[in-house]
């Protein structure tokens, strides 16, 4: 969070440079975002891509996929001989949301984030089908800062939670194209 902070107020001094004319707050996005994730027990590096729509300056709608971080202790086990084999576990979202958005200048807007998300652990292990181990569904939700660069692309930070199972907690930067 530390870190973040200066992210966001070197943003919003930028924004002071932008016009009106030069963001079409409406339209179709493409996003993409890297974080850290973490739940009760672990904590990890992760990404997600996204795709919206954004009706009016305040509302919009996004569709989510996250890996949200990897899982330590997988071990999967061979079924013909028994024996364990080396696996990977990943603990992943796909969601949809509701954006509430507020420009606080022409280039940079706050928003809000109110949807429903899916949460799973897929493991994986070399020479093996991937198999989904557990899924959870809940609420997502979240807030964060989005600073406009262009008409075409944007730079936001987002703090996420999902509330499925005990929850995971994700603090996101990334970026997206408007169009």
């Amino acid at each position: 969070m530390k870190k973040v902070i200066p992210v966001l107020l070197a943003m919003a001094a930028l924004s002071a440079h932008a016009t009106e004319t030069e963001i079409k707050p409406t339209g179709w996005t493409l996003s993409g975002d890297i974080g850290s994730s973490s739940d009760s027990k672990d904590s990890g590096f992760g990404f997600g891509i996204g795709f919206g729509y954004r009706f009016t300056p305040y509302v919009g709608v996004e569709g989510t996929f996250r890996r949200l971080m990897p899982l330590g202790g997988a071990m999967a086990y061979d079924t013909k001989t028994g024996k364990p084999v080396s696996a990977s576990a990943n603990l992943n979202s796909k969601g949809a949301s509701v954006l509430g958005l507020y420009p606080f200048a022409p280039s940079l807007t706050a928003f809000g984030r109110l949807g429903y998300s899916e949460v799973t652990v897929d493991v994986e292990a070399a020479g093996y089908q991937s198999i989904e181990l557990a899924s959870k569904s809940g609420a997502v939700y979240g807030a964060g800062l989005e600073y406009r660069t262009s008409q075409t692309f944007s730079v936001r930070a987002e703090f996420q939670r999902h509330a499925a199972g005990k929850g995971v907690n994700s603090f996101l930067f990334g970026g997206a194209l408007h169009f």
